[in-house]
């Protein structure tokens, strides 16, 4: 019983970590592989942007966790576990928790997509402050930005930062040349291109998608 409920808390917490403490390290790897495969297919063919799908996504991986925890458990030995097993695990959830962390770290880049914290009021009502959003970062790989569009981009006072606001204006002599004026659709407290001018469109980071929880915006 004791091996059992260490089995189920170690699957519960990493998938395939229940499995590979029990000694069947490919099945262990292949829970992970498969939860990182299925994060990886939701984002980059952008099924995430349907309605709901964020949720649907969280809903889909803790039942990745749950079931590598339970089918850890039910395939559970009687014999003890044993130190080169134990070690085993620990490496095996060092090795998650890393790609994880870098697929998290590198998901504008890997995945399309961002996650950023609204702290101010300049975008409101559409925008609150303490809203988490999501931004499509391939977005503008295949078009360009529109007037009225909600999009991200460099700070360009404070280069490491970014903004998010609205296109109000978009001049352009050729597509290289594109430049994006943007407004706080809280004109009266925001800061934007009437305070730092034109913003090239090679700082523009990305498309406002939604507010989570995830209802899609057009």
């Amino acid at each position: 019983m004791k091996n059992k409920l260490t089995l189920l808390l170690t699957g519960l917490l990493i998938p395939g970590a229940g499995h590979v403490l029990a000694d069947r390290w490919r099945t262990g790897v292949s829970m992970q592989v498969l939860l990182l495969s299925v994060v990886a297919v939701i984002c980059i063919s952008r099924h995430l942007f349907a309605p709901y799908a964020l949720l649907g996504l969280v809903a889909v991986i803790l039942i990745l966790h749950c079931t590598s925890g339970i089918l850890a458990m039910r395939g559970a030995q009687q014999r003890d576990i044993r130190p080169r097993t134990i070690i085993q695990t620990l490496l095996f959830i060092a090795i998650a928790l890393t790609c994880t962390t870098a697929l998290f770290f590198n998901k504008a880049t890997v995945l399309g997509i961002n996650l950023y914290y609204i702290p101010s009021t300049s975008m409101q009502p559409a925008l609150e402050p303490g809203d988490i959003i999501l931004v499509d970062t391939w977005t503008y790989r295949s078009e360009a930005p529109t007037v009225g569009d909600i999009a991200t981009f460099h700070d360009p006072l404070l280069a490491p930062r970014t903004l998010i606001k609205r296109v109000a204006d978009i001049r352009s002599s050729s597509e290289e040349d594109m430049a994006i004026f943007f407004r706080g659709d809280n004109a009266n407290h925001s800061s934007d291109s009437r305070y730092f001018g034109w913003v090239p469109v090679t700082d523009v980071t990305g498309r406002y998608v939604c507010t989570l929880p995830c209802v899609v915006t057009n």
